[in-house]
């Protein structure tokens, strides 16, 4: 068996230039991934948003037709489309004193809910806006706001 000479590995560089041209070529493929998905995401799969009760859509709203398009009139909620005011009002009773407040904006694409009666806390209504990902859930009366995308997959269980 050869003996290793740490006198010669003393006398190497410390880079050599293969390295170099390594370390370059991961660097430049990190960067581009930061820019694909961090700078430069894509944005434009966001169409609207649909609400979701017990599972089955309730409504959705698309962007680009702006236009409201009920799914089950088997409930006894009422929605109102309010569309001067960019805004879509769930009742969950008939005298209309419990809601949600669905605010939209049609150019930023975004969606949130600005005002509800659900519980004290209004966890709905201080939960960040939608844009292209992510949901707004109103636990008291289980309704859930999704973005509707070309590729949105939902989550199968059971």
């Amino acid at each position: 068996m050869k003996k290793f000479d740490f006198a010669t590995l003393k006398q190497r560089k410390f880079f050599e230039i293969f390295d170099l041209f390594l370390y370059f070529f991961i660097s430049i493929i990190i960067l581009i991934l930061f820019f694909s998905f961090v700078i430069f995401p894509n944005k434009n799969n966001h169409l609207g948003f649909k609400c979701i009760y017990n599972g089955e859509v309730l409504f959705s709203y698309e962007y680009s037709t702006q236009e409201l398009k009920t799914h089950n009139n088997n409930l006894i909620w009422k929605v109102e489309h309010k569309a001067f005011e960019n805004k879509i009002v769930v009742y969950y009773n008939n005298e209309k004193t419990q809601f949600n407040i669905i605010s939209y904006n049609n150019e930023k694409k975004f969606v949130d809910v600005t005002e509800s009666t659900c519980s004290t806390s209004k966890n709905c209504v201080h939960s960040p806006s939608i844009t292209n990902v992510g949901a707004i859930i109103c636990l008291p009366y289980n309704l859930k706001i999704v973005p509707l995308s070309n590729n949105f997959q939902p989550i199968v269980t059971g």
